[in-house]
């Protein structure tokens, strides 16, 4: 049983540490990367919400927002945004409606698409 619990340690150590070095380097790397601010439109947006229920009887609310930006090239990326960036986003567009154009808006990105 010691065996077992030992090898279970040390697996389990050895993969949070693997998880933690490589997000300490891509965020060096993302840091350290060129920003890029080209036009782009927002052309979509969504938000995701999630419920968690506890044992005790508690609950627990989370959304997370989206947006998804048209760059010049046609290409497309979605960026995960606060709140306030998700309001601002497509100002009088609410979301699933496609049918009015939505603005061209600076884009800064530096590689955190979701």
């Amino acid at each position: 049983m010691e065996v077992l619990f030992g090898l279970f340690f040390i697996l389990f150590s050895a993969a949070f540490f693997t998880i933690l070095i490589r997000s300490i380097g891509e965020w060096f790397k993302n840091n350290a990367s060129p920003r890029l601010t080209v036009p782009a439109k927002v052309v979509a947006k969504r938000s995701s919400h999630h419920h968690h229920h506890h044992g005790h009887g508690g609950m627990h609310h989370s959304t997370r927002y989206h947006v998804t930006f048209e760059v010049e090239s046609g290409d497309r990326m979605e960026l995960s945004v606060s709140g306030s960036e998700y309001a601002c986003s497509w100002r009088a567009i609410p979301a699933g409606s496609p049918s009015r154009e939505p603005g061209i808006f600076p884009l800064s990105w530096i590689g955190n698409s979701s």
